[in-house]
């Protein structure tokens, strides 16, 4: 990373500094069909991806959703997808937990 990149963010080193940034990716797809075991199986053509080195988490007290999360939600409704899938970033956020199973057509990893 460069040093302008890393100026006044935290780190592990032992003077307190950074030399490195976490980078999120996600990838969202459809998933209309399901296998016999009832898993969601992918639409072919439909994946996309999202990444940055932004913020992702979002407390359940927050107002708003953190940068990384309204990213996937913007991706996830660019593909047609009306309401975040239960796994997703967003709903996650609302319910305050870390994780769930996918129960909606559209599905966030």
């Amino acid at each position: 990373m460069r040093t302008e990149e890393l100026a006044g963010r935290p780190g592990k080193q032992a003077d307190g500094s950074s030399k490195t940034r976490e980078m999120k990716l996600c990838a969202i797809w459809t998933a209309d069909a399901r296998d016999r075991d009832g898993r969601p199986t992918r639409d072919e053509g439909s994946i996309t991806y999202t990444a940055a080195i932004e913020r992702a988490e979002t407390r359940a007290t927050d107002k708003l959703l953190a940068p990384f999360a309204r990213r996937v939600e913007r991706e996830a409704q660019r593909g047609g997808s009306t309401r975040p899938a239960e796994g997703s970033p967003s709903a996650m956020a609302r319910r305050g937990c870390g994780t769930s199973s996918p129960s909606a057509s559209r599905h966030h990893l």
